[in-house]
């Protein structure tokens, strides 16, 4: 079953529209350059101010493709679907549990991914969970689903999906057990 992700909440969307405008403005700086500093720019030196827009420009494109865009649950595993970089899958079996995800990335730190760039994404860590790994896009309305492994999502429907994965939780025990 396929379940959307939860709508970007607002740090990413302000974070989104601060590095868009200062990409933007980093790209135009050999054009608007010359004019604030009343210098003839020699070709080379317009070229240097691009790189600053370009290498923003490369950061957020490979960060986007690794932001969450969906989630799939089959009988023994959870699919996250990626905008750009393909799927990450993770095995049922790993996991024991699923709670409310409350305030987890209160007093978080972020060993690797996104902090709030199109999602939360890649390993964390806190003195509640300790590690943990995110594929979310709202840091106040997610999942945790813990076990040998701990991660955070956000679906869009979070009861719905919390049910459907203690369901599939449920029959992976019994069929253990049989």
């Amino acid at each position: 079953m396929d379940f959307d992700i939860a709508p970007l909440d607002r740090l990413n969307r302000i974070s989104i529209v601060a590095l868009v405008i200062l990409t933007v403005a980093m790209l135009s700086m050999p054009l608007w350059y010359p004019l604030v500093t009343k210098e003839i720019v020699p070709g080379l030196i317009q070229l240097m101010l691009l790189l600053p827009g370009v290498i923003m420009l490369v950061a957020l494109t490979v960060a986007s493709g690794f932001a969450p865009r969906g989630y799939r649950l089959t009988e023994t595993e959870l699919v996250v679907r990626r905008r750009v970089f393909g799927s990450k899958t993770y095995h049922l079996s790993s996991f024991t549990a699923i709670d409310d995800g409350g305030k987890i990335f209160k007093r978080s730190h972020k060993l690797g991914g996104s902090a709030g760039f199109l999602g939360y994404y890649g390993g964390f860590r806190n003195k509640l969970w300790g590690n943990f790994e995110a594929q979310a896009t709202d840091k106040d309305k997610g999942l945790i689903l813990s076990g040998s492994k701990s991660l955070y999502i956000s679906p869009a429907e979070t009861q719905l999906f919390k049910d459907i994965f203690k369901a599939k939780l449920e029959g992976l025990s019994r069929h253990r057990g049989a």
